[in-house]
Parts: structure tokens; C-alpha cells; sequence
């Protein structure tokens, strides 16, 4: 009776392992295919766009399009939250601030709302909105983001208005 108990728990957790493993994967592959994306973004230059402008990439080449209603929402938010990364270190926030409002609409409660604040307000930060970075990052705070998060949040906009050298 013991073996037979026992065998049912290792098949149980044979199960449960690969249920785990499926999982991970799928995450992986939403942050490969996001980051894939955004390379394959860097290659393309918009049109009348200078050729020596290294790593432009237009809305269209990087945004995520959120076309399938069916689609679930944690890779879709890690696509276009990478994609928002991209824009805003790529030098563009104004499209990292498009794609953001895009995800915010899109996903208003999604899993991934702490690291879309985040990127938004390093966007605002880029673009010089210090009072609207500054609220958007007491909503981050209101969110219990993590701090390591938060200071990246500041970091990124102390360098953002600090001259360089």
C-alpha cells in the first residue's frame, strides 16, 4: 500500500514539475520573443530618418499591437512593457510614453502595473516633466512597488536632469 501512495505522489509531482517547467517557459519565451522584437526594431529607421542614427526604431518596428482579445495578458504586457524599455533607452520617451498609454488602457490592473509606473515616469523624467514624474512616482509608491525599483526610478531621473560632463 505504501509503494502504491508513494508512486502516486512521484507521479503527482512528475506532474506538478512539468506544469511548473511549461510555465516558466512561456515566460521566457514572452521575454525573448519581447526582447527579440526590440532588436529587430533597432535595424529599422523610420522614413527621411538620418541612416547614421544608430538604434531609432519607429513605434510601428517596436509597439506591441494588442490584436487578439484572447491572447493572456501576462506576455502581452511583457512585450509591450519591453518594448516601452526600449523606446526609453533607446532616447525616444515619447514613444516608450505612447506605448505605455497603450498598455495602461489595455491593462489598467495588469500584473505588470509597478514596472509600467515605473517606466513611465523615467519616460517623464526624459522628456523634462519633473512634476508629473514626481506624482507618478508617488503612485509608485501607493502601489508598493519594490524599492529597488523605485531606485531605479530615482537614479534614472537624476541623470535624466544632471548635465553631462
Amino acid at each position: 500500500m505504501k509503494s502504491r501512495v508513494r508512486a502516486w505522489v512521484l507521479v503527482l509531482f512528475a506532474v506538478v514539475a512539468a506544469a511548473a517547467a511549461g510555465f516558466a517557459a512561456s515566460w521566457v519565451n514572452a521575454r525573448e520573443r519581447a526582447a527579440d522584437l526590440a532588436h529587430a526594431a533597432a535595424a529599422k529607421s523610420p522614413p527621411g530618418a538620418a541612416q547614421d542614427e544608430p538604434g531609432y526604431a519607429t513605434a510601428e518596428a517596436v509597439s506591441v499591437h494588442f490584436d487578439d482579445p484572447h491572447a493572456p495578458s501576462l506576455p502581452a504586457e511583457m512585450a509591450a512593457l519591453g518594448a516601452a524599455r526600449f523606446h526609453n533607452q533607446a532616447g525616444h520617451p515619447e514613444l516608450a510614453l505612447q506605448q505605455l498609454e497603450r498598455l495602461r488602457s489595455r491593462y489598467p490592473t495588469g500584473a505588470l502595473r509597478s514596472e509600467r509606473t515605473a517606466e513611465l515616469a523615467i519616460a517623464q523624467c526624459a522628456l523634462g516633466k519633473r512634476d508629473e514624474a514626481g506624482q507618478t512616482l508617488a503612485d509608485l509608491a501607493r502601489l508598493a512597488a519594490p524599492a529597488e525599483l523605485v531606485s531605479r526610478v530615482k537614479t534614472a531621473c537624476d541623470h535624466a536632469t544632471t548635465p553631462a560632463r
